[in-house]
Formats: C-alpha cells, sequence, structure tokens
C-alpha cells in the first residue's frame, strides 16, 4: 500500500479503506515508521486537510453519503481487505462515484463460492499467498492434529449467506475436544508457544479458555466485548499471554510477529472464513 502511495504520488488526496478500528490504527503505526503524515477517520471527524486518509469501508459509506464529500476529491483509493465490499450489496454504485485510480488488495479471493474478482474486475496487481511463502515472506504452513467431535451435530447446523448460523454454531458441543488441545499445547510448549484457538461461539471460547486457565495454561479468552483488546493483543506480542482464545473478533486485521500457529476447532464452511484464520498463523516469524 505504501509502495503505490509514492508510485502515484501527487498533489491530491489519497484514500485508504480498511474493514474496521484495529487495522485503522494498525495502519496508523505503519505509516508513522516511515514518518508519513496520515489522517484517521472515525465516523464522527470531519477534518480534511490531510493529503492521506484512511477511513474504515463503514466510516466512508457515511462522510460520502452525509457529509456530501465529493469522490473526485482523490486521485488514488486504496482498499485493504476488499473482500469485506463485497458484503455490501450497494458497492458497484458506490465505487462507481470514484473514477480515480483504485487498488485492491485481498488474501480471500473466493468468497461465498463467489470470486471476489467478479466485484472489482481490474485486476491491477496480484499477489498469492504461494509466492510470498515462496519469497520466504510468510512461513509454510503445517497441520498436526485433527479435531473430532460428533458427527450427528453437523446435520443440526443451519446455513446463511454461504456460512453456518450463529444461533446454531452456538449450540455446537466441541467440549470433547478440550482435552486433546490441551495436550497438543503441553507438547507443543517447547517449539510452538504462541497460539490463537478459534471457537464456534463466544460462550464456548470462554469455557475453553477457564478449563486452560485451571490446567495452568497462560491463556486469555478474547472477544467484541473485551474493552482492552489492543492491551491483551500486546501482552500476546510480549509472550505474557500463551494463548488467546476467541470466536472471530482475531480472525482478520490482526498480524502478530510472535504467533506460532492456530487451532481452528469450529465447524467452517466458507473458505473466505478458513483462509483468514489460517492466516493469521502465517505472519509469524516462523
Amino acid at each position: 500500500i505504501i509502495r503505490n502511495i509514492q508510485r502515484y504520488s501527487s498533489n491530491k488526496k489519497k484514500v485508504i479503506t480498511v474493514p474496521n478500528i484495529e487495522a485503522l490504527n494498525r495502519s496508523k503505526k505503519e505509516f508513522e515508521k516511515i514518518w508519513l503524515e496520515v489522517w484517521l477517520y472515525y465516523w464522527e471527524e470531519k477534518n480534511l486537510s490531510k493529503r492521506i486518509t484512511i477511513w474504515t469501508t463503514h466510516s466512508l459509506r457515511i462522510a460520502l453519503g452525509q457529509w456530501k464529500i465529493h469522490a473526485a476529491t482523490f486521485d488514488l483509493m486504496i482498499c485493504d481487505e476488499a473482500h469485506e465490499w463485497y458484503l455490501w450489496e450497494k458497492t458497484a454504485d458506490f465505487i462507481g462515484q470514484f473514477v480515480c485510480k483504485k487498488i485492491w488488495y485481498t488474501a480471500t479471493p473466493e468468497l461465498r463460492n463467489k470470486s471476489v474478482y467478479e466485484l472489482f474486475k481490474e485486476k491491477i496487481d496480484e499477489y498469492l499467498i504461494d509466492e510470498a511463502i515462496l519469497n520466504k515472506e510468510l512461513p509454510q504452513i503445517d497441520s498436526h492434529i485433527k479435531l473430532q467431535v460428533d458427527d450427528g451435530q453437523f446435520e443440526k447446523l443451519q446455513v446463511s449467506n454461504g456460512e453456518f448460523t450463529k444461533d446454531s454454531l452456538e449450540k455446537f458441543d466441541v467440549s470433547i475436544t478440550f482435552p486433546v488441545i490441551l495436550q497438543a499445547l503441553k507438547e507443543w510448549e517447547l517449539k510452538w508457544k504462541q497460539m490463537a484457538i478459534f471457537m464456534p461461539s463466544v460462550n464456548k471460547s470462554k469455557e475453553l479458555n477457564a478449563y486452560l486457565v485451571n490446567n495452568w495454561i497462560v491463556s486469555t479468552h478474547i472477544d467484541w466485548e473485551t474493552t482492552n483488546r489492543e492491551e491483551v493483543k500486546d501482552e500476546f506480542e510480549s509472550r505474557k499471554i500463551q494463548v488467546l482464545v476467541s470466536c472471530d473478533v482475531l480472525k482478520s486485521s490482526w498480524d502478530s510477529d510472535v504467533i506460532d500457529g492456530v487451532i481452528i476447532n469450529r465447524p467452517i464452511l466458507s473458505p473466505a472464513v478458513y483462509m483468514q484464520m489460517v492466516g493469521r498463523a502465517m505472519h509469524g516469524k516462523e
């Protein structure tokens, strides 16, 4: 993203969209490393003086709809996690307002059994996961254990918009896997210590976390209601926390330099969601 901003240098404004507040703050840190001044936009802020502005997709939609910001203000639009736009039915009309150069970034080309490229017709730049692994910018992923539950539970899962519904996942019982996960964490402790675990629901995440803590694993549960999420993530980065257990709050817009692996302890139907969760393990050093 930074390289393309420098490539299309001009006095006109650049707009960058990211999916959520976590990604917004992370982007600011990356820009500050190279002393590039940017302005972050939350929904209530209206300062348009900066040359480079970073928005959440939601705040940018509000800005054009309510603040009457003219799309012609920008000569470059960069969309990080571009597949997030696919979830909004009015995307085509909205994006059409921007006549500037557009660059899309996504690591999940398949979404709801459709290609995200159907939405973004012009493929300007592509950097695939396999290429990044070959260039040693991402590590090779190895699979070590398989978690099994009662197959009859899968028949009860309901599907909506290409993924299992939240209500049916809430009833999906994975408690039988807790001893297997505990044993794996103890066996891996010397080699793979920093782990993230994805659970089918917030309640199941809390249950597993309590189980691990009771068995002397330095673990913490995190969800969208966790008010100190950034502090928890920082403690994971400093290795004060060994395991982060969550439902979906960590599946995207979270890159850890110290993570050793992930345990996906939940059913997944969407290839995009699966790739996002596996992708968390690909940001570690090894």
